[in-house]
């Protein structure tokens, strides 16, 4: 069998091949299917949803050389250089830090999105909510 080496998608958001729909995530579908949220269908399309804003979700900040602590100047000798030096979070360590930036009504949306499942967000996340 012959390897598919390019995937041809029109539309937007598509992943998959062959998809001319909008945020289609199979092979050669034509319409925009509905959301797969926390493991189950919505039965709603992407633009029904309310969704969470990722504003604050980072997985490296730049922290300047007078944010930094005794260990970090140690550990990063460049830092006098560079004036700072880039802080790299771990993935549950950069959702903690997202979930304690975001505002309230952000964390709500996520609560509100359809089949939420806390278990399954704190497995991905790490949060507990």
């Amino acid at each position: 069998m012959e390897k598919i080496e390019k995937r041809t998608n029109s539309g937007d958001g598509n992943s998959g091949y062959g998809n001319s729909g909008n945020k289609s995530s199979g092979i050669f579908c034509s319409e925009e299917g509905t959301v797969i949220l926390f493991n189950k269908d919505s039965g709603k399309k992407w633009d029904e949803i309310d969704h969470p804003h990722f504003r604050e979700f980072q997985m490296t900040e730049w922290i300047k050389a007078a944010g930094m602590s005794r260990e970090e100047k140690k550990n990063n000798p460049n830092y006098k250089k560079q004036d700072g030096y880039l802080r790299v979070y771990g993935y549950q360590e950069a959702w903690s830090n997202f979930w304690k930036n975001t505002d309230e009504k952000n964390k709500q949306r996520f609560l509100n999105l359809p089949n939420f499942d806390a278990e399954i967000f704190e497995k991905i996340t790490g949060i507990k909510v």
